[in-house]
């Protein structure tokens, strides 16, 4: 993790297990590699990237480039994308 920005507490109790944790470092890559999500069309474009990805991993074990592939990697990725979508896009008055 590169940022210097304070990461918010992860759950505990019944909810802790180290996939919160996982889950938070590849939300501090993302936000380290790539600007925010811009509006809601790029959010949803990004988690279905993700989805497709994950999907291929799941079915093919493979991703879109035919590589190997883990389905609970792009499981991280495809989670941490759609907590990116909450931070970045603003919700939709009723």
């Amino acid at each position: 993790m590169t940022t210097d920005r304070p990461r918010a507490p992860l759950l505990s109790g019944p909810h802790s297990s180290p996939v919160w944790e996982q889950i938070a470092d590849e939300l501090d890559r993302a936000i380290d590699e790539f600007g925010p999500m811009a509006s809601a069309h790029e959010g949803i474009a990004v988690i279905e990237e993700e989805f497709l990805e994950m999907r291929s991993a799941v079915f093919w074990g493979v991703d879109s480039k035919g590589r190997p592939s883990d389905p609970h990697d792009e499981a991280l990725q495809l989670a941490a994308m759609a907590v990116r979508y909450l931070i970045d896009v603003p919700r939709r008055a009723p």
